[in-house]
């Protein structure tokens, strides 16, 4: 099924925000470059956005801004492009990150350091564990399946699935608009969308920051 689609005219015009400002935070990474999507139209090429995610984004940049720099709002919406690495200091501040999963990442990856895109994938095994999703077998799989993933990542526009067959549980990487056409013996457990989910950990290691301060 084709995403829905809103026009750049009728997306200002719904929320009453500027074409400079839509421009500026396309340049400060606060609305992602791929979402601007070309399209011909009968008055020839218009601009278009998927209207759920653009209306939400939007939404939440306006929530924030009040309280974030256009600087520190593009670390809460792109902190893969910070290259900054977390510390487990820094981790052990956001109790929503699993100790144990912490401790496996650091033995699989070798390092106690994380960049983002490693502390996603922290974030995503330790919402797991919270809902007693996964067997100790079935983490560490997991975990070594990312530590193999992570190399060939170029950003983090991506679906992590969950999926179950019998009694077996695994795990799959898919670009965020790829259809997925599964086996009528395999049940899908959990989706998280990438981008989504580092909103929400950017955030709470902000608030866990400002808590420290």
């Amino acid at each position: 099924m084709q995403e829905d689609l809103i026009s750049k005219k009728e997306l200002l015009k719904l929320t009453g925000i500027s074409y400079g400002q839509l421009y500026r935070w396309k340049r400060q990474k606060l609305i992602p470059e791929a979402w601007f999507l070309k399209q011909s139209s009968f008055t020839g090429q218009e601009t278009f956005f998927p209207r759920e995610k653009i209306l939400a984004r939007v939404r939440q940049i306006m929530e924030l801004k009040d309280r974030y720099s256009l600087e520190e709002l593009a670390d809460v919406f792109a902190p893969e492009s910070t290259g900054r690495l977390y510390q487990e200091r820094e981790l052990a501040s956001v109790p929503e990150l699993d100790p144990a999963v912490i401790t496996i990442f650091q033995r699989l990856l070798q390092k106690d350091r994380f960049n983002f895109p490693e502390l996603l994938f922290v974030y995503i095994l330790s919402k797991l564990q919270s809902h007693g999703a996964l067997s100790e077998t079935d983490l560490a799989d997991m975990a070594s399946s990312i530590r193999n993933w992570l190399p060939k990542l170029k950003n983090i526009s991506y679906r992590f699935i969950v999926c179950s067959r019998q009694s077996q549980t695994f795990s799959l990487l898919l670009q965020q608009d790829a259809p997925l056409f599964l086996d009528h013996k395999i049940s899908e457990l959990h989706v998280y969308e990438l981008d989504e989910l580092a909103k929400d950990l950017s955030l709470k290691l902000n608030q866990a920051w400002e808590g420290d301060l």
